[in-house]
């Protein structure tokens, strides 16, 4: 297609469509929702307002587009009432990833959008980068890609501790005062230098267990086994407990402070909120836009980005527990006895170790009439030989040659 009769919204309706609806890989969705397409339309600029090699603004507005269709599904199962017209403006979508700095908080009645590195944003939510991730240049660009010494890339992550990323690489855990972005840049490219690509995703993720890794190629991506059997799947794959008796049914609503409508879909929706960063509080800060009660389980000794609370957070209550004590995992357990959703968006292991994995979780509820669902992000997916490793977008990115 030539680019004067290209167009963003009519490629995300294909997507939408072909990549989603259509996708042999999302077998399982529920056969309404291609009837349903037809309330969803695309409107935007033909050409992408951001320049990038992929299709983003086609990318975003078509997961929009599946929500807001999953979403009318809902609502007429739920509430018996006709499907919702909705439009997806491309334009608008594509700044989905930018929310952050679009924020607004409400000052004396007048909204206000603050940037979120700010004095004022800190003053409102404490910053908990408890390991000095963003102190410095040497310290920020412990997450970069750089070239290896047999010419390949390699995504180094400082994740929220670059401790470990520049132990690996035989660093100072500081930088020098005078730092540039070139001294620091090239600082760390001569140590990656010195190893091959193969040895430094080793080193990375086996003995330091820090995120990293070799920016592949789609065509040796696809080709790895990791890349073989996750390609195997779609979106998302959904199961049900085994043992779990208890019926399909919808949450009850009995107890919501604002009763569940068409205008407030998930009202009455209890959700436990095991998540920090980004991916897991978009996840839940979506279920809140849509009604749901979302209790956000944090503590006072964990690092997070708190620079995006203001966003990722809006909507959500805050508890403080710390899942090392027996007293406060029980308040957990309180918590998604309660519970209709719980979202875990911490390291594959970790909440298994802790003892609320997803086997834990569904013993909690499994002497109530209704079930529980329980919701796992992770960077890599749950297939193949990479599944157990940390991961965040910028290493799902160079893992699958999004960064080309």
């Amino acid at each position: 297609m030539g680019s004067k009769s290209y167009s963003v919204p009519q490629e995300a309706r294909t997507l939408f469509e072909e990549g989603i609806l259509n996708n042999p890989l999302m077998k399982d969705l529920p056969a309404e929702l291609r009837s349903l397409s037809k309330y969803i339309r695309f409107e935007g600029s033909s050409k992408p307002s951001i320049p990038i090699n992929w299709r983003f603004a086609e990318s975003i507005s078509a997961m929009k587009a599946f929500e807001a269709t999953m979403l009318n599904h809902l609502i007429t199962r739920k509430y018996k009432v006709d499907p919702s017209a909705v439009t997806i403006n491309t334009d608008h979508a594509s700044l989905f990833i930018m929310s952050p700095l679009l924020a607004q908080i409400v000052k004396d009645g007048t909204p206000v959008r603050l940037d979120p590195f700010s004095k004022e944003i800190q003053e409102s939510f404490p910053s908990r980068d408890l390991h000095r991730s963003q102190d410095s240049l040497h310290r920020v660009l412990a997450t970069n890609i750089y070239k290896t010494k047999d010419g390949r890339f390699y995504h180094v992550h400082g994740s929220m501790n670059p401790d470990p990323t520049l132990t690996a690489l035989e660093l100072p855990l500081d930088g020098e005062e005078n730092d540039t972005y070139e001294s620091v840049v090239q600082r760390i490219q001569s140590a990656v230098s010195q190893l091959d690509s193969a040895a430094l995703d080793e080193r990375m993720n086996s003995e330091y267990r820090q995120a990293g890794t070799i920016a592949w190629t789609s065509d040796e991506y696809f080709a790895s086994e990791h890349g073989q059997q996750s390609g195997k799947v779609g979106l998302y794959e959904t199961c049900k407990d085994g043992p779990s008796a208890q019926p399909a049914s919808w949450w009850p609503d009995s107890s919501a402070s604002i009763p569940s409508s068409p205008r407030r879909p998930l009202a009455g929706l209890k959700v436990v909120d095991l998540s920090r960063v980004i991916a897991g509080p978009a996840i839940t800060r979506s279920l809140a836009e849509m009604g749901a009660s979302v209790m956000r389980v944090t503590a006072p000794h964990l690092t997070d980005l708190s620079a995006l609370h203001q966003d990722l957070n809006w909507g959500k209550w805050n508890c403080s527990l710390d899942l090392k004590d027996e007293a406060d995992k029980e308040k957990l357990r309180v918590l998604i006895r309660e519970a209709d959703v719980v979202v875990d968006g911490y390291r594959p292991g970790v909440m298994e170790r802790l003892g609320f994995g997803r086997r834990a979780i569904f013993d909690l509820v499994k002497d109530r009439s209704r079930g529980i669902i329980a919701v796992r992000e992770n960077c890599y997916g749950w297939r193949g030989p990479w599944a157990h490793r940390s991961g965040w977008q910028q290493i799902s990115d160079a893992v699958s040659n999004l960064v080309s």
